[in-house]
């Protein structure tokens, strides 16, 4: 949060209550070990309600068309040719500014002093993950600098907006050369916006950010980048192998745990599906 607030994504609220529209959002950390850079990440509530019936802040939004290609074209694209190079944008939402009049509806409560228990009100000064909105908000703004670089570059262009899936992205091509210009040209475009690239990685090395990690994930499938293999996560196993304990609810989330875009699983999949369709026409319970 401190770190948040030096960098201006936060501030403090300091003026009286004026009539406008306010609303807290509820937050909590959320660590994830095997993450590439940050461990820990805040998760913000923007769907929690006062009770049933009150609206949340997402009920409020509006949410915008999708301006995201297809994950499945994506991946199609990648497997089509010989090389490919994949980007992050850092902090893609949180460099998305929002305005003053409406920063009141993004407001939350930490602490100034741990010690003493003494609590502050912060708000938001950018665009928030979690908010329903979000998504176009980020997708408009990217879509609207890099087109300011279409005349300049033309292939560079064309290649962020077909494979920029919110804050990723990625270009593929038959020759490395094809790959370092993308590189050279995107990191001008986004700087150009205030967009930050990083977590570059391919299987062309003096593109690399960690040559020493062999794999990553192209969109949630994991990706060997030595041996340019696409692989799929599956469950081992529902329930540690205990089935004196198995239940409808764990079969249902272990079947919709397996991300399968491309339908490689649906063969392996059927099985569970029809177990669950059977369990469902029984009638039976949720934890039975």
């Amino acid at each position: 949060m401190m770190e948040q607030i030096s960098e201006g994504i936060l501030e403090k609220v300091t003026e009286k209550p004026t009539g406008e529209i306010v609303h807290y959002i509820p937050h909590q950390a959320v660590i994830k070990e095997n993450a590439e850079s940050t461990k820990m990440r805040v998760i913000y509530d923007c769907s929690a309600k006062k009770d049933a019936q009150s609206p949340s802040l997402n009920d409020y939004l509006v949410v915008g068309p999708s301006l995201q290609p297809l994950i499945f074209d994506i991946i199609i694209r990648n497997r089509m040719n010989k090389l490919c190079v994949l980007a992050e944008i850092k902090k893609a939402f949180l460099q998305t500014q929002i305005q003053d009049m409406d920063r009141n509806a993004q407001q939350l409560i930490w602490y100034e002093d741990l010690k003493k228990m003494k609590l502050m009100k912060l708000r938001f000064t950018r665009v928030i993950f979690g908010s329903s909105s979000s998504p176009y908000i980020l997708g408009a703004t990217i879509k609207k600098h890099i087109s300011k670089s279409k005349d300049i570059y033309p292939k560079t262009v064309v290649a962020l907006e077909e494979d920029t899936f919110v804050n990723d992205l990625q270009a593929c091509g038959e020759m490395e050369k094809e790959l370092i210009r993308f590189k050279y040209e995107s990191t001008q475009i986004l700087n150009e916006a205030g967009f930050q690239l990083h977590k570059w990685h391919t299987y062309v090395r003096e593109l690399e950010n960690n040559v020493e990690d062999k794999s990553t994930k192209i969109l949630g499938h994991p990706w060997n980048k030595e041996t340019d293999q696409l692989s799929i996560e599956l469950t081992t196993c529902i329930n540690n192998g205990n089935k004196e304990n198995l239940t409808k609810r764990k079969i249902l989330s272990a079947i919709n745990s397996v991300f399968d875009v491309l339908g490689f699983r649906a063969l392996v999949l059927i099985t569970g599906k029809i177990l669950y369709s059977r369990l469902c026409l029984s009638k039976i319970g949720w934890d039975y």
